[in-house]
């Protein structure tokens, strides 16, 4: 299943993916003129028909969905005869929130185009495949994210291809080699606290998404040259959460 990001909202982009029978998930910018009911409408008026009745919780996230075919002209001009349309469905959710009386509370909507030939998924199914693919891209956001803030990628300047092709497999070992230091996590938290932990030294937050702070840690270390043996933790709460 291709999946992008807003960019990718673009006629030639769905018509490639449309031709070659691809399964995909784009973010959608919410801007062009959608067809429903074999007529071209405003985005906006489109999506005010889409029902929210299906609702989801994951990763303490909950949300409510909907799920509608329309379709796109991929032609790049309008044509009045022998429009050609590409059929894809309009996924509509949105985030669920408590506000501070406990109450649920609605937060902004997000558009996605999905579209999975050759499946008989129901709505509900294709909902859950489309939100659950498009948070692992964002994962995967994250990772390019971490690689420019912590490896200072965007820094790095090379003249030749080969060399800049070295260049990023080098980055990216180091990278996988920081990911398999997670199950560390509780004991570099036990050695350096002030990188590892927040100010309340809370540790819940070694759930998150803790790489930026393991390679605070792994830094520290090899800049102090540092050898740690038959290191025992002190802390009975760093025990416990092990």
């Amino acid at each position: 299943i291709f999946v992008m990001d807003r960019g990718y909202d673009d006629r030639k982009v769905i018509a490639f993916l449309d031709e070659n029978d691809a399964s995909y998930i784009i973010r959608s910018k919410a801007i062009r003129s959608l067809y429903y009911d074999n007529i071209e409408q405003p985005f906006k008026d489109v999506a005010r028909k889409v029902k929210l009745r299906y609702k989801f919780k994951s990763d303490k996230a909950k949300m409510i969905a909907g799920i509608t075919k329309i379709g796109i002209r991929i032609d790049s001009h309008p044509k009045k005869k022998d429009v050609n349309i590409a059929s894809t469905y309009l996924l509509i959710a949105r985030y669920v929130s408590k506000d501070k009386y406990g109450k649920d509370c609605l937060k902004g909507l997000f558009y996605l185009y999905c579209n999975f030939p050759n499946t008989n998924m129901t709505d509900e199914e294709m909902i859950k495949t489309a939100i659950k693919g498009y948070r692992i891209r964002w994962k995967i956001e994250e990772v390019h994210r971490q690689i420019k803030v912590s490896f200072g990628w965007e820094n790095m300047q090379v003249m030749f291809w080969n060399r800049l092709v070295s260049l990023n497999a080098l980055i990216f070992v180091a990278i996988g080699f920081l990911y398999s230091l997670n199950k560390y996590k509780i004991i570099l938290a036990g050695i350096y606290p002030h990188l590892m932990l927040d100010k309340k030294k809370k540790i819940n937050i070694l759930k998150k998404f803790i790489y930026y702070r393991i390679s605070l840690a792994i830094s520290e270390l090899l800049q102090n040259g540092k050898v740690i043996k038959n290191y025992r933790l002190r802390t009975s709460g760093l025990k416990k959460c092990s």
